[in-house]
């Protein structure tokens, strides 16, 4: 029961301080549950990452759902899942109140204005740490150019970016 709680609490803080989505949530997912209380190990991590990106729905809350499963099955999965969306569900309920009246105000325009660039630092942080830990041949190097070419020059759906580094892990790997 009472890692239960605490995974509880554990996905409630990343869920609380998660400004910009799950890819922002992986971040604190690694620092809370492989760095400090080390239930899983980092390759676990990644296999979880992994798993979060090619299932359908936010990654951050499928991350939290698998890691909750991996550590206590379902009521595991349960707590974890309820803990990262909580703060979450509660704030745009709130915000869904009040962000018309206000939408305009200079203050709620500013805090965007700072939120953006700290989001987008926070998604290269992961990219980084990630790549790092995952990149170990000229193999992994050429998908990812490979991918970054075909999605942001020819312009290819990510969808079929996907299927077509499937392929070639099939072909190279």
């Amino acid at each position: 029961m009472a890692i239960l709680i605490s995974l509880f609490w554990r996905f409630l803080k990343i869920g609380a301080f998660s400004f910009g989505g799950g890819y922002t949530a992986l971040s604190l997912i690694e620092r809370e549950i492989v760095n400090n209380a080390q239930w899983i190990s980092t390759k676990e991590f990644l296999d979880v990452l992994a798993l979060s990106q090619i299932t359908p729905g936010p990654v951050g809350i499928n991350a939290a759902t698998f890691v909750g499963f991996k550590i206590m099955g379902i009521p595991g999965s349960i707590a974890a899942t309820l803990g990262v969306i909580l703060v979450s569900f509660v704030l745009v309920i709130i915000v869904a109140h009040y962000f018309l009246k206000f939408k305009d105000s200079k203050i709620v325009k500013s805090i965007l204005m700072g939120l953006k660039p700290s989001i987008i630092g926070i998604i290269v942080t992961v990219v980084v740490k990630l790549g790092i830990k995952t990149i170990n041949s000229f193999h992994e190097i050429f998908i990812i150019l490979f991918v970054l070419f075909i999605v942001m020059k020819v312009k290819l759906h990510p969808i079929l970016a996907i299927f077509m580094s499937a392929v070639i892990g099939l072909i190279i790997f």
